[in-house]
């Protein structure tokens, strides 16, 4: 998938980025934790069939990536920043140990459907932080879900060789950096 701005996940792009833009995006917050993450592939379709250039490459078997987990305010909110120059970091909530956030990207192109297939991509990462007995942040356990669907609104979208929905999940751990 090419995205008209790559920036976090997807898949080549988690391993490749969220929302691209020309300035950078420091990571909100109070950093919790800092990870490498490692997503194996476990399922993956899009409504019609696969792309024409198969799905290994749109969805990865495997995908890795460094990011940030941080607290952004009282209440349980949370960011995954990734380690890639602007990406954008990912939103939602962090509550106990339960992490789940996302970014929603429009404009992408799903080129390997059609160079006119223009889709908005939703990266959502969730699972749980695993700490330590004096309560450090050690590791994380959870899923990427990476789901592209037609972007109506631009002008001539039209995704030929598959129809989305198309999605992939990954079932994702993260350790510190090194380890």
């Amino acid at each position: 998938m090419r995205r008209l701005a790559p920036a976090l996940l997807l898949l080549p792009l988690l391993a490749a980025g969220c929302k691209e833009t020309p300035e950078s995006f420091p990571c909100p917050g109070t950093p919790v934790a800092t990870f490498a993450f490692n997503g194996t592939r476990t399922e993956v379709s899009c409504k019609d069939g696969a792309p024409a250039a198969g799905t290994n490459s749109v969805y990865p078997a495997t995908v890795s990536f460094t990011g940030t987990i941080s607290h952004l305010t009282s209440g349980g909110s949370a960011a995954l920043c990734v380690a890639r120059p602007r990406a954008e970091p990912l939103i939602g909530t962090l509550v106990s140990d339960a992490l789940d956030v996302a970014l929603d990207t429009r404009g992408a192109l799903f080129g390997e459907c059609d160079p006119r297939c223009a889709v908005t991509v939703r990266q959502q990462v969730n699972g749980t932080l695993q700490r330590d007995p004096g309560g450090v942040a050690v590791g994380f356990t959870g899923t990427l879900l990476d789901t592209a669907t037609l972007d109506i609104t631009v002008p001539g979208a039209f995704c030929n060789q598959c129809v989305t929905p198309c999605h992939a999940s990954y079932a994702l751990t993260g350790l510190p950096p090194g380890t």
